[in-house]
């Protein structure tokens, strides 16, 4: 799990990958032995404890004060000027090792945004994800968007 802001100008979901929630699914294996030879009550237990671990983490994630941190963060390197727009994109490209194909639909997303920013340029790759039919590479390329803008 991992949370994600919804941008109200264009939007485009920011996921926030640094601050993951994961838990690795173990099936039908615990540390000892297959699950039953755990007792019931012992595997409700357990079940209890990752639950209240998602809604402690969901909690978190929606509080004033993470939103407020978040949005501070953002705000601090999202203005960044983005004045040789082709040739940043290609080494932030190059850096966060997008295909040729994904450069240059970033960099249409990007001109087509008209935000000359590190922030068209985060707005770009979010924009570019949903274009693609690969779930998993569109979600990788939400999780870079912010790397992306770092990188400006």
């Amino acid at each position: 799990m991992k949370p994600e802001l919804l941008v109200e100008i264009c939007g485009n979901g920011l996921t926030l990958p640094m601050f993951a929630y994961t838990k690795r699914h173990i099936g039908d294996r615990l540390e000892i032995g297959l699950s039953e030879d755990w007792s019931h009550d012992t595997q409700r237990k357990r079940l209890a404890v990752i639950t209240a671990e998602t809604r402690d983490k969901v909690a978190e994630w929606l509080s004033p004060q993470f939103l407020n941190a978040r949005i501070t963060e953002l705000e601090r390197h999202a203005a960044t000027p983005v004045a040789h727009p082709e040739h940043t994109i290609e080494v932030i490209s190059k850096k966060l090792k997008f295909t040729e194909e994904e450069r240059r639909g970033i960099l249409s997303h990007f001109i087509a945004g008209a935000q000359l920013t590190s922030a068209g340029i985060a707005h770009a790759v979010t924009s570019y994800s949903q274009t693609i039919p690969d779930a998993d590479r569109a979600d990788t390329l939400d999780d870079l968007a912010l790397h992306a803008m770092s990188l400006v």
